[in-house]
């Protein structure tokens, strides 16, 4: 059994318009620091059921998809901007779980699958504690590390990398604007809201 394990937070989301660059990684100057962007074109994304969608190139994607290809929707994506970051964490170091964390994870995931299930929070307490009363042990510890997980990367990816990713990406835009005389120069700051998708 390993001693440690890699986690990844993928920071991803669509301009709201295309920028005529090549596909690359750009690392632009971030406060004195190096930061990394990645540029992704000709991305497509297609809802595959009422929960999921798989973003990619239209060839790799009709590969995977096979018959279902052509009945799909497919939305053609406008420029991906994206950032992978990944820490090693010692297995040791793991955030350690109480009941408060288990429920809470329970109640996120029942609100992400049904929002409509939001309202009295006591009752959606007991529904939570209610649903994790019905998992079987293999269900039972599957939830409980993929809880502790998540608790560990939020603590290894503090929320403010958001902000300097949207920071990154609209210096490469400036960049970029100011290398493309044909352009216009009227240009407004992006923030999560602005990059569709975000996440």
């Amino acid at each position: 059994m390993t001693d440690s394990l890699s986690l990844s937070r993928s920071i991803q989301g669509e301009l709201p318009f295309s920028l005529n660059l090549p596909e690359s990684n750009y690392v632009v100057d971030l406060d004195g620091t190096k930061y990394q962007v990645e540029l992704l074109q000709n991305r497509v994304a297609i809802p595959v059921d009422s929960h999921a969608m798989m973003m990619g190139k239209p060839d790799e994607l009709k590969l995977q998809l096979s018959e279902r290809w052509d009945s799909l929707y497919k939305i053609e994506l406008r420029t991906i901007v994206r950032r992978v970051d990944t820490r090693e964490v010692q297995i040791a170091d793991m955030a350690e779980l109480n009941d408060d964390h288990l429920v809470q994870a329970a109640i996120t995931k029942i609100l992400l699958h049904d929002p409509g299930k939001a309202g009295d929070p006591k009752q959606l307490e007991n529904f939570a504690k209610a649903q994790l009363a019905q998992l079987d042990s293999d269900g039972y510890a599957t939830f409980r590390n993929d809880t502790a997980i998540r608790l560990t990367a939020d603590k290894l990816f503090p929320a403010t990398e958001v902000q300097d990713f949207c920071k990154a990406v609209n210096v490469l835009i400036r960049s970029y604007i100011i290398r493309s005389a044909h352009l216009a120069c009227n240009f407004s700051e992006f923030s999560p809201p602005a990059i569709s998708g975000i996440r």
